[in-house]
């Protein structure tokens, strides 16, 4: 059975780096893979992602597949530096992961404030500052949303 992560959700980082998944994810995760997950700092945006395991161990398969590191050295390395920001989180009984400060600081999590964005099959966290100043206006989503339905229409 699918599982899908919609709404946005904002939450607090205590002092030691915990933070509370919104239950309605935690929900999720459960019926998926139980007591952790893998996370992996997005390639191009500042946040992290989060994949129930079914959903990372497809992603991992793809990669995997399309760099065959008997290939060629590129494909290699390439696979090393992909795999190198991918961790592993457990998540406690309270439903919390702990962020390690390294974390923290490659999304600039400065404070204590985040939000979670569930994305279909994964969910990111975001320092809300920073998503904040990122955050695209309502009407060029739009644009942007109308030019890829379009788009796909014809294909």
């Amino acid at each position: 059975m699918a599982v899908f992560f919609t709404g946005k959700y904002e939450a607090k980082m205590d002092a030691k780096g915990r933070v509370f998944i919104p239950s309605c994810y935690r929900k999720a995760l459960s019926a998926e893979n139980g007591e952790a997950i893998s996370v992996q700092k997005d390639l191009k945006m500042d946040c992290l992602v989060f994949f129930p395991e079914e959903v990372w161990n497809k992603r991992l398969e793809k990669i995997i597949d399309q760099l065959d590191e008997w290939d060629n050295e590129d494909n290699n390395e390439t696979l090393v530096n992909y795999m190198a920001d991918v961790n592993r989180f457990d998540i406690d009984s309270q439903g919390r992961i702990l962020l390690p400060k390294k974390i923290q600081e490659s999304i600039f999590l400065e404070d204590n404030e985040v939000i979670f964005i569930g994305m279909a099959n994964r969910f990111t966290l975001w320092s809300k500052a920073h998503f904040e100043k990122i955050k695209m206006p309502r009407e060029k989503l739009s644009d942007n949303l109308n030019k890829r339905m379009k788009k796909s229409d014809n294909e």
